[in-house]
């Protein structure tokens, strides 16, 4: 088969971790099968099942089926959202089959390698507005950061990550980002605001937007006082999309303006739950 050693190496450890995690006895394993018209890699294992009515959701970010406390030693349930987002990019074809109590089997099936045109040309179409343009994802969480990665990527956007705020100064000369995507809890001294203060001060003419689970008014008062649009987890690929192209869209004279509160991009629905 052909496709990008790398993104299918994420995809399979990510399907193995989450395997791993919900197996406590009995065994996983990955298998490979050569179907004539595609070949199939599966990651199978003996735990504990996902019911049929939840088959679609474990693939969406943020979704943990068996941690509704959402307790962080557990993850954030971006890894099946990250399969999902690589799997489209790259033509993959992702089957699900799994009942409670009986494991899981989640199977890829991929052209075989002399068909490298299929792969190419079931590749998710990039954002037209988007595609070479610059971005910085600062954010302190590694998982989070590779989700952005993926989803800015298969937008067709040039992406690199920054786990803190030394981090993403440092790659402002080097990199030249056109928009920073910044989380709000960094986990630091610095918050998002503080940070994207920061990081346009050291490049004029940068846009930022934050991104946050906090819906609070105060956050919004100040993110609209700094001109930042401000975008609620889970952030879908399409507002992402629209909030991205609309800054990059705008007069650079207008960038740099604090917006009123209750006109701030990213703000209109869909912006989050």
């Amino acid at each position: 088969m052909i496709s990008d050693a790398q993104m299918l190496q994420r995809v399979v450890s990510n399907l193995l971790d989450n395997a791993i995690k919900f197996t406590e006895a009995g065994s996983v394993r990955v298998e490979a099968a050569d179907l004539g018209s595609r070949v199939r890699l599966s990651v199978i294992d003996s735990g504990s099942g996902i019911a049929s009515a939840d088959h679609a959701r474990v693939f969406e970010d943020l979704v943990q089926l068996h941690n509704p406390q959402r307790a962080r030693a557990a993850g954030h349930g971006l890894g099946l959202g990250i399969v999902r987002r690589l799997c489209r990019l790259l033509g993959i074809e992702l089957h699900l089959e799994s009942q409670p109590g009986q494991g899981t089997q989640v199977h890829l099936d991929l052209p075989p390698g002399d068909t490298h045109a299929a792969v190419l040309g079931d590749v998710t179409a990039p954002n037209p507005g988007l595609v070479a343009r610059r971005l910085l994802v600062l954010d302190d969480d590694a998982e989070v950061r590779s989700a952005y990665a993926a989803a800015l990527g298969s937008l067709g956007c040039v992406v690199r990550p920054a786990a803190h705020l030394d981090e993403a100064l440092a790659l402002l000369d080097a990199f030249a980002p056109e928009v920073a995507l910044v989380d709000y809890r960094l986990g630091g001294v610095e918050d998002g605001i503080e940070a994207c203060r920061r990081l346009r001060a050291a490049r004029p003419g940068l846009l930022a937007v934050l991104v946050s689970a906090d819906t609070g008014s105060e956050l919004r008062h100040r993110a609209a006082l700094e001109g930042l649009p401000t975008l609620c987890k889970p952030v879908s690929d399409t507002l992402l999309a629209v909030t991205i192209n609309r800054l990059l869209a705008e007069p650079s004279a207008r960038r740099q303006r604090p917006q009123p509160e209750g006109a701030m991009p990213g703000d209109e629905g869909g912006a989050g739950t």
